[in-house]
């Protein structure tokens, strides 16, 4: 499994956004999007040139981690003169701090040369308008633990927990016991919570779980 790259920023699950804008009577249909793999970024940009098949030039930019080594960075020009596109809008991605995400803008060609420098203005600025608007989320890990209580501690312990800050992930009841799975937050001792909330109820570790905290 890919080493995972903790601390990280990135748009929250699900985000995208779209824009339009017109310079010298060239239109800039923009999206951008929460991606989490190349393949799926490349699925966004053939769904963006379904949408707008009139559109003369279609150019992307994304920036996914898979965890292994640096993140995949990739842009497009799309046949406008190199440089004046893709360049920028990936430009505008790394300007974010943020991984995971792509962009498209479609063109719809006005009749009016903007020349290089108002290409790399107008891709650049579209995509940077949409990034700004992205809710951040921060990759982290969690530690999950399962404990042994009777009944009538579970319903208490549950409560204390949760004010705490923990997640019940699961639970599962027998004759006379129930078996909590829980999520406790980075700043407990989760140890040492358990212990002094269950008093010495039987818990273990039993692993991690990556998660992404929304950042204020």
């Amino acid at each position: 499994m890919p080493a995972l790259n903790l601390g990280q920023l990135r748009p929250a699950a699900g985000w995208r956004a779209e824009g339009a804008s017109e310079i010298k009577r060239s239109r800039f249909l923009a999206l951008a999007a929460r991606v989490d793999s190349e393949a799926e970024a490349r699925a966004l940009f053939a769904q963006w040139r379904q949408r707008h098949p009139d559109a003369r030039h279609h150019c992307t930019a994304l920036i996914v981690d898979a965890g292994a080594g640096p993140p995949t960075r990739r842009s497009s020009d799309d046949g406008e003169p190199p440089g004046s596109a893709g360049g920028p809008m990936l430009a505008a991605l790394e300007g974010s701090g943020l991984v995971n995400l792509a962009a498209v803008v479609a063109r719809h060609f006005g009749g009016v040369k903007l020349g290089v420098g108002g290409l790399v203005r107008a891709y650049g600025e579209a995509v940077a308008a949409l990034v700004a608007q992205a809710p951040r989320v921060a990759v982290a890990q969690r530690e999950i633990w399962r404990v042994e209580l009777d009944h009538a501690q579970a319903g208490r312990l549950t409560g204390q927990l949760t004010r705490r800050g923990a997640v019940l992930l699961d639970q599962s009841f027998g004759a006379d016991r129930v078996e909590l799975e829980l999520m406790i937050p980075p700043e407990a001792d989760p140890a040492a919570l358990l212990a002094q909330l269950t008093q010495g109820a039987p818990a273990r570790r039993i692993g991690l779980r990556t998660v992404e905290s929304p950042l204020p």
